[in-house]
């Protein structure tokens, strides 16, 4: 005997949350506060003629404030077309791999340049940019890409005061290998969302913007080399957690998603919906510690 199966595929669209923690805002508004009062000392706090043509990379550790919610097992079913015997395709999906609370260790690397100056317009507020990569996980990384600019509030021969408002790109991004399919079920998975075959990627992520306020204290080692410490705040403006394996995309709130269930004592698996909702945060404070070299051409 066999079996035609057939499916019919649609894009999701995500729902972004935008409750930020309270916290972040009064952080935001004194870092913009700091930010317009120390605009009138650029002129005391310009660099010199010398630096114009001076780029700064520089790169270290960073930790960055993630929490992940409901973060559960769940199974990938197509029971709505062939039940949940033996002709059901399913595939599990293991969320809870991608838990998470507090501070993350993860990487920095950035460069900034004043480019204004370079173009005669205005000295003194340097552009910056940054990649920050946190590993929440061995299924999870956690990544923002910033922009901004350093307003010096201090300078010294050796010791720099800054401020640093940056926004950019946050995404999270979970790996979970190839599609296999569960024991006793048969390939593909074929949903009213798509069809995920055998052999095919499974990903989960979920993106949105970042925002983050800096205070950096930059000590000069050498003429080129310096060590940068930086204490801020990160908030991050995130959608919902997709599930994607080849084409298709589909959302935790799908009857797709269903409780990870394989056998309820019939020789059948559950077409229980999984009633999650899992997400991820980053709302709080922020560290960075790393070297800085300049380069100049």
């Amino acid at each position: 005997m066999s079996f035609l199966r057939t499916g019919n595929m649609w894009k999701s669209t995500r729902k972004v949350d935008e409750k930020p923690h309270s916290g972040g805002k009064v952080f935001v508004a004194i870092s913009l506060i700091a930010f317009l009062a120390g605009i009138p000392n650029l002129v005391f706090a310009q660099p010199g003629v010398e630096e114009s043509d001076n780029v700064t990379f520089y790169g270290g550790v960073v930790f960055l404030p993630l929490e992940t919610k409901e973060m559960e097992d769940v199974h990938v079913s197509d029971w709505q077309n062939f039940g949940t015997g033996s002709m059901e395709g399913r595939v599990h999906l293991p969320l809870s791999e991608g838990e998470t609370s507090g501070l993350r260790l993860g990487y920095m690397v950035g460069v900034e340049y004043d480019l204004l100056q370079r173009f005669n317009v205005y000295q003194g507020l340097p552009f910056i940019a940054e990649i920050q990569l946190s590993p929440t996980s061995e299924a999870f990384k956690y990544f923002q890409a910033l922009i901004g600019a350093n307003l010096r509030l201090l300078k010294s021969p050796h010791f720099d005061l800054r401020l640093s408002p940056k926004i950019g790109y946050a995404m999270l991004q979970g790996d979970f290998g190839e599609v296999e399919m569960l024991p006793g079920k048969t390939p593909p998975v074929i949903t009213p969302e798509g069809t995920f075959r055998v052999g095919e990627k499974i990903k989960s992520d979920m993106s949105g913007v970042a925002i983050q306020a800096n205070l950096s204290a930059f000590y000069k080692i050498t003429e080129r080399i310096g060590l940068d410490l930086q204490v801020g705040w990160n908030q991050a403006f995130l959608g919902d957690l997709t599930i994607e394996a080849g084409d298709v995309e589909l959302k935790y709130d799908s009857p797709t998603v269903v409780e990870p269930v394989l056998d309820i004592g019939d020789g059948t698996s559950s077409s229980t919906q999984a009633g999650v909702d899992p997400s991820l945060s980053s709302s709080g404070v922020t560290i960075f510690v790393g070297l800085s070299y300049m380069w100049s051409f």
